[in-house]
């Protein structure tokens, strides 16, 4: 793809996504339950947004399955 087309396909994007998430903004604004609780539906995305890091975390902390890291082919590179 050409840099022309790129462009006209990338401003092209950047309005559609602008116009879906000021018209969504602007209707869900209207609608009382989220209105009402907008605090609480702010905190619930930012939770659910970071449970992937965390559970990537998490699963980094845990020992491998099957043994010591040397069993799982990682090198040891303490010098003595």
């Amino acid at each position: 793809m050409d840099r022309r087309q790129f462009l006209v396909h990338n401003l092209a994007g950047a309005g559609v996504w602008a116009v879906v998430m000021f018209g969504g903004g602007y209707w869900l604004g209207a609608v009382p339950v989220v209105a009402g609780n907008l605090g609480l539906i702010l905190l619930a995305i930012l939770v659910i947004s970071a449970l992937p890091a965390l559970a990537a975390i998490l699963r980094a902390r845990r020992p491998a399955a099957g043994g010591s890291h040397r069993a799982a082919g990682v090198l040891d590179a303490t010098v003595e």
